[in-house]
């Protein structure tokens, strides 16, 4: 995306595949998760997260309550994102293990089914621990 105000700015770069517009906070989710337990789920087979490696970099806990108080945007229902995240990650992994499985039959897959199972965990968690009463189903 180019600047408003001045068209030789670039201010972002957009993946089309992935991109939507919608509420703020669904991408705050997304972010948040990849920064914790998600990111850990999906990275374990790569080299670490850049932002694990630096100990300059704050921690997610931090990244929200930075984004809060920038945006003025409450975050109190920012687990129904979070969650909402996790999920979406799983749906995207299972597409994935999908794609794999239809072009490479004789690839072991289960490192990617055990992801999908673990994120799948993960959501459920997060709902069952979250301060936001209509996800912990009570």
């Amino acid at each position: 995306m180019w600047s408003r105000t001045d068209p030789t700015q670039m201010v972002a770069v957009l993946d089309w595949e992935m991109s939507t517009l919608g509420d703020p906070l669904t991408d705050l989710g997304m972010v948040s998760v990849y920064w914790g337990d998600a990111g850990e789920i999906m990275w374990r087979n790569r080299s670490p997260q850049p932002h694990r490696l630096n100990p300059g970099f704050p921690a997610g806990d931090h990244l929200l309550a930075r984004y809060e108080a920038s945006s003025g945007r409450s975050i109190s229902n920012i687990d129904v994102y979070r969650v909402l995240a996790v999920f979406k990650l799983s749906i995207i992994t299972e597409g994935a293990l999908a794609r794999i499985k239809a072009t490479r039959p004789d690839e072991d897959t289960t490192r990617t089914e055990n992801t999908i199972a673990e994120l799948a965990a993960l959501a459920l968690t997060l709902a069952s621990n979250s301060s936001v009463t209509t996800l912990r189903g009570s």
